[in-house]
C-alpha cells in the first residue's frame, strides 16, 4: 500500500523544517505538521489499523538515521 498524500507532505515538511531559516515559516510548518498528525490519526490501513500507527515506525526509521 502506498503513502497517502498527508504523509508525503508530511515527511516533506519534516525534511524541509530543520533547514527552515525564518521563524514565521517554520511556525506555520509546526501549525500544518500538527493538522496532518491529525488528518493521518483518522485514516485506517486496508486491514482497519490506523495510519498513524505505521506512520510512527516510519518516523522512528526515519529520524533514527
Amino acid at each position: 500500500m502506498g503513502l497517502s498524500r498527508t504523509e508525503i507532505n508530511l515527511k516533506r515538511l519534516l525534511a524541509a523544517a530543520p533547514h527552515q531559516q525564518n521563524k514565521l515559516k517554520l511556525m506555520h510548518y509546526v501549525a500544518t505538521l500538527r493538522e496532518q498528525l491529525q488528518e493521518i490519526a483518522l485514516e485506517r490501513t486496508a486491514e482497519g489499523f490506523p495510519r498513524l500507527v505505521s506512520l510512527h515506525f516510519s518516523l522512528v526509521h526515519v529520524c533514527s538515521c
